[in-house]
C-alpha cells in the first residue's frame, strides 16, 4: 500500500511525501517511476472545495486503487 501526504492551498496541491507499507512500518518511496505514477493518479483528482486550505493523506493499494483518505481544512 502507498500513503500520499499532501498540502493544499486553494487550487494548488503539493505532495509532501509518498510512503510505502513495509511490514508494520511506512517507508519513504524513492523510485522515480513509481512516484510519477502515484503523482499522476493523485493529481487527477480535483478538490471539491477549491477555496479551502489544509493538509491530508490518501492511501492506495499496490494497483493504485483508492482505499481511504482524510484531510484537515484550515481557515
Amino acid at each position: 500500500m502507498y500513503k500520499v501526504v499532501f498540502e493544499f492551498n486553494h487550487d494548488e496541491v503539493e505532495i509532501v511525501q509518498v510512503l510505502e507499507k513495509s511490514g508494520e512500518d511506512w517507508v519513504l518511496v524513492k523510485d522515480k517511476e513509481l512516484l510519477d505514477r502515484i503523482e499522476r493518479k493523485f493529481l487527477s483528482t480535483k478538490s471539491k472545495n477549491p477555496s479551502s486550505k489544509g493538509y491530508g493523506q490518501v492511501v492506495y493499494t499496490e494497483n493504485l486503487t483508492y482505499v481511504t483518505g482524510s484531510f484537515e481544512s484550515i481557515k
